[in-house]
């Protein structure tokens, strides 16, 4: 049981991390929706962290490893606070809290049971054995190793991925900040695509 738990809890934990690092940017660009953006920060947390991880790799400032993911979520969290400073603000100087506890309970609580949902899924059938899950563990795997932007195919040696795998190294980036390797990562990430969805 805790080999199924655990690595679903640092998963959730590093979807939070991104989270939290977006939020002020979701609440300024998003302030006029109903739940100023909270909705949309997990998945724009996802993408901003990873892309920036992408980018210092490719251009040799950062390394394709765990302490370039905490950079590139402190770089990412930096960006996001000087934009949404002034959103900041508005939301913890009143005495009142004005952030709309209901929709992020809500979203939290859906995201959780679609999420829960897919991961007891794939706890039944974890292997990558059908369709296209050995070459989107073998993708995992290649940028997992990889230290240099582009990483190498696996199964085409000497030569860089030339398939487009900006999912790869989203679910990549999102494993190395939970500590879970590509063969843990990909089946809670498939869970986690299902409850953002």
């Amino acid at each position: 049981m805790t080999e199924l738990v655990m690595p679903l809890l640092r998963w959730y934990l590093a979807l939070q991390l991104v989270t939290l690092a977006v939020l002020p940017l979701t609440a300024r660009v998003f302030a006029n929706l109903p739940d100023r953006g909270y909705t949309l920060a997990k998945m724009l947390g996802v993408l901003l962290v990873s892309v920036t991880l992408w980018l210092g790799v490719a251009y040799g400032i950062i390394r394709n490893d765990r302490g370039g993911v905490w950079l590139a979520l402190l770089i990412t969290a930096g960006v996001s606070a000087v934009v949404g400073r002034s959103v900041v603000a508005r939301f913890v100087a009143p005495p009142r809290p004005r952030l709309p506890w209901r929709a992020m309970l809500l979203a939290e609580t859906l995201f959780l049971i679609a999420f829960l949902a897919w991961a007891l899924v794939r706890a039944y059938d974890p292997a990558a054995n059908h369709t296209e899950q050995p070459m989107d563990l073998m993708f995992m795997n290649s940028i997992w190793v990889s230290d240099a932007y582009p990483p190498r195919d696996a199964w085409l040696s000497g030569y860089a991925i030339s398939y487009y795998y900006l999912g790869y190294w989203m679910l990549t980036t999102l494993g190395r900040l939970a500590e879970l390797p590509p063969a843990i990562a990909s089946n809670v990430g498939q869970a986690s695509w299902f409850g953002l969805l």
